[in-house]
């Protein structure tokens, strides 16, 4: 089994790339946007010109199109590094899992995916509910897409006493990752999708990074991965 171990190394490894992920992000977001914003808006009306024929329209679409997944990227990447204004509220975690679970169903039964939750009783944490959800959507999303068909992904929560931490894993039946593909996960605009930015996954790091806890992945090719994720009640 390949571990993504939480070692101090790799967490002074993780920090950097963080740091520079942010970094990239304000020097250069907000000068892309700008001029990003200007050319869709002149496309936009270029597009309403009555003159142009429908194999135009369609260009000109395509090109919008394009526009704005590249404004998604960039508010992704901005995503990334930025501080959240902090929302922390007592909330149980498994009422999150409850959610998320619903919000997917659909998507997993389309592909045959069972989801089976077993979450044990546990105390409240002052977190931020919003920025868990994320998280967990960001995890379930990818465990849902390694599956082909007739996958299963198991939700679990527990609460570890002696260190007043909340633990919650997903574990599915996928492809999983070899060990060089795992120690790259986190990486900025590293991704194995055809559409992927890579920066999904630097999110979750960060955000689990932010309010203490820890995100770990055991992974191993053809038998399925593991996100283990521990946040502390406090």
């Amino acid at each position: 089994m390949v571990e993504h171990k939480n070692s101090l190394e790799k967490e002074l490894i993780r920090s950097e790339k963080l740091k520079t992920a942010g970094q990239l992000a304000a020097g250069v977001v907000h000068e892309i946007r700008n001029p990003l914003t200007t050319i869709k808006g002149f496309m936009q009306l270029f597009q309403n010109k009555e003159h142009l024929g429908q194999e135009d329209q369609k260009y000109y679409q395509l090109i919008i199109s394009e526009i704005s997944r590249i404004e998604g990227i960039i508010t992704e990447l901005l995503n990334t590094a930025k501080p959240n204004a902090s929302k922390e509220v007592n909330f149980d975690i498994n009422n999150i899992i409850e959610d998320i679970v619903l919000l997917h169903k659909s998507i997993a039964d389309e592909k045959s995916i069972e989801i089976v939750t077993d979450c044990y009783s546990l105390p409240e944490v002052k977190q931020d509910p919003d920025q868990i959800k994320k998280v967990f959507i960001n995890i379930i999303k990818n465990c849902i897409e390694a599956m082909d068909k007739k996958g299963v992904l198991t939700i679990t929560t527990n609460y570890i006493k002696d260190k007043e931490e909340v633990e919650i894993t997903f574990k599915d039946t996928g492809c999983g990752m070899d060990e060089e593909t795992l120690n790259k996960i986190g990486t900025p605009f590293y991704t194995t999708k055809e559409a992927g930015t890579g920066l999904g996954m630097l999110t979750c790091f960060r955000i689990v990074d932010e309010m203490g806890g820890s995100l770990n992945i055991k992974s191993k090719l053809g038998e399925g991965t593991t996100f283990i994720i521990t946040v502390p009640v406090n």
